[in-house]
């Protein structure tokens, strides 16, 4: 927990569930940050502290309310950690092997598979249902993916349907994932994670790991909350996050975020 608060800690939020509320994908640049969220950030940022988006999208999904000027962030971990941005400088980025990204498409397509990929601007879309949502961009061949793609590069992967059995084989033979349920999941190159994330920007902002705060409500945030020196569950978080965290806060859409900062930093 915090010995000083008065030296400056960095805090690492995740989005969906723990910023603002969960997402679908059909609306996903949308949605609104609580103002107990946003007035205790710029609180703490007054004060010294830095506050970094750390989350499961690439940087084509963070939302609109992100840059709309209600509320600043002094860096960004985006798509589970394969990008660092620490404000205007580049800290760290590894993007997906384009050989295993072909790999990949191959093997949604050939498969009749479902699999979105998230870029640094652009969001793409394979089903062969169609059922698209109007944010992303359906292709359903390679060439196609690729002039979609352009001179753009993908940081991730999410997979929601089907993804068991000789699909979950597959792409976790190649990437790092993480499973939401026994159907879904997201995925991104072997040596990237938000824990990972989290320490560059540290060393990037000059702050040690034991003033670090890691905000989070999900599987995919636990090495982030592990590694933190306080960790902070939601209120609408796992029993699972909840067990490992040293404080729980309220739900997202209470501002729970908002309730941590002034708790343990104002």
């Amino acid at each position: 927990m915090i010995k000083n608060k008065n030296l400056p800690h960095a805090i690492f939020l995740d989005i969906d569930g723990t910023l603002m509320e969960n997402a679908k994908a059909s609306r996903i640049i949308y949605g609104d940050i609580p103002e107990r969220n946003k007035k205790a950030i710029a609180k703490a940022q007054a004060l010294g502290h830095k506050v970094i988006i750390n989350t499961g999208r690439a940087f084509a999904c963070l939302p609109e309310a992100c840059f709309d000027g209600s509320v600043t962030f002094d860096g960004f971990v985006t798509a589970l950690g394969a990008c660092v941005e620490i404000g205007d400088t580049v800290v760290f980025r590894k993007d997906l092997d384009e050989k295993i990204l072909d790999e990949i498409l191959e093997y949604v397509l050939s498969n009749r598979l479902f699999c979105r990929f998230q870029g640094h601007e652009k969001r793409i879309y394979i089903d062969p249902d169609r059922s698209v949502p109007t944010l992303w961009t359906c292709v359903s061949s390679k060439k196609e993916f690729h002039d979609v793609l352009g001179d753009d590069r993908i940081a991730k992967i999410t997979l929601d349907k089907n993804f068991s059995g000789e699909y979950l084989d597959f792409v976790s033979q190649r990437l790092n994932v993480y499973r939401h349920s026994p159907t879904a999941g997201e995925a991104t190159s072997a040596d990237c994670s938000k824990s990972r994330g989290m320490t560059l920007a540290l060393e990037a902002l000059g702050i040690p790991v034991e003033r670090s705060i890691a905000m989070g409500d999900s599987i995919n945030d636990t090495d982030m909350l592990r590694a933190a020196g306080t960790a902070v569950a939601m209120g609408n978080a796992s029993d699972e996050v909840k067990k490992i965290c040293d404080m729980v806060t309220l739900y997202d859409i209470e501002g729970g975020v908002g309730a941590a900062i002034e708790e343990l930093l104002l």
